[in-house]
């Protein structure tokens, strides 16, 4: 087996899209998507619609067919970002904080209707947006890590290097 790229599992990770489906391709160490009704043709046996795909799709349909017939022995769903809980890193970012009002403004914006762009606003006026990043990223290397590990998935941390 493939080590899988690093950069491959946060790519599935941050995978969201309720048009699509994606998954990990084992074999190939790497992160494929298919059309979502396409899969959902085939697992109801809607044959004449995935018959009248057009030529340029016919990959995508053998792909789906693929993931299909596989059973979750090639390609398996990755990290999943409900586990990953961006806002409980939200969370733990703003407890390393130690200017109250820095504190109170992160708080306040990761709560209620579109958080996590109001949380990304607050930390770029409050100048901790790349400290921000910086952390988001070293936790979901972490997460996708432990994950492959429990999997016993082989990887590959083609991450660039931490900026300073």
């Amino acid at each position: 087996m493939k080590p899988i790229k690093l950069s491959e599992l946060i790519a599935a990770l941050d995978f969201d899209s309720p048009e699509d489906v994606g998954r990990l391709d084992l074999q190939e160490a790497h992160f494929v998507t298919v059309e979502k009704w396409i899969l959902d043709a085939l697992q109801t046996g809607e044959q004449e619609k995935i018959a009248a795909l057009p030529q340029w799709e016919i990959a995508e349909k053998e792909l789906a067919q693929a993931i299909f017939a596989d059973g979750g022995k090639r390609y398996v769903a990755g990290p999943d970002p409900l586990i990953f809980n961006e806002v409980r890193h939200a969370e733990n970012f703003i407890a390393l904080q130690t200017d109250t009002a820095a504190i109170d403004q992160l708080g306040r914006a990761i709560h209620g209707r579109g958080a996590s762009r109001q949380f990304k606003l607050a930390a770029e006026r409050l100048g901790l947006l790349k400290q921000w990043i910086q952390y988001r990223d070293d936790a979901k290397k972490k997460f996708v890590i432990a994950w492959a590990e429990a999997r016993n998935l082989p990887y590959e941390d083609n991450l660039p290097p931490r900026q300073p």
